[in-house]
């Protein structure tokens, strides 16, 4: 016991000698305070949809995409399109279980064809939309047998439609699909 006090105790000198302390001043966009470890942040302006047209729950994700804003909010299951200006424009996928619906999206990404792949996760599936949001078709990922009990939680859309997923609890880094086989 008193070897394990005497580690733990070596341990926390050790992390307050090495410790190092950052100083953060954003308005002049500042790390430290040595000039050759500077970071500049781009001016940024207040991102505030109304709240009485759009309420959010838990927000995944965030694309800005043809002057747009695409928000993922996983428990609603919806995709919430804004102007830049926060003006709420329309939204893509509901919560449900038929095509256009959305089970536990948990990420979506924008190809270069302006096409909306959303990763359902627990169903394992992938919801293709339009731009506009207009539903397009719907994707089963077919998990191999070794990683069966596995949930696909990230994804990006290569050439030609491939799609790149990655999984959680998974000896596989990531598996791809072509959507067109």
């Amino acid at each position: 016991m008193k070897k394990l006090i005497k580690i733990v105790f070596l341990l926390f000198l050790f992390s307050l000698t090495n410790s190092q302390e950052v100083k953060i001043n954003q308005i002049d966009g500042e790390i430290q305070n040595k000039d050759n470890k500077k970071i500049t942040f781009n001016k940024f302006k207040k991102f505030q949809p109304d709240l009485k047209k759009v309420a959010f729950s838990r927000i995944t994700k965030i694309i800005s995409n043809n002057n747009k804003i695409f928000i993922l909010d996983e428990r609603q299951g919806t995709i919430f399109v804004f102007d830049r200006k926060a003006n709420f424009l329309y939204s893509i996928g509901r919560p449900g279980q038929g095509p256009g619906d959305l089970e536990n999206p948990q990420d979506f990404y924008i190809s270069r064809e302006s096409k909306i792949y959303v990763l359902n996760t627990i169903v394992k599936t992938v919801d293709v939309f339009s731009l506009k949001g207009n539903f397009l078709s719907r994707i089963k990922l077919k998990l191999p047998k070794e990683i069966f009990g596995s949930y696909p939680t990230k994804i990006l859309v290569g050439k030609n439609d491939s799609l790149f997923v990655a999984y959680n609890l998974s000896s596989h880094l990531i598996d791809i699909y072509n959507t067109h086989l």
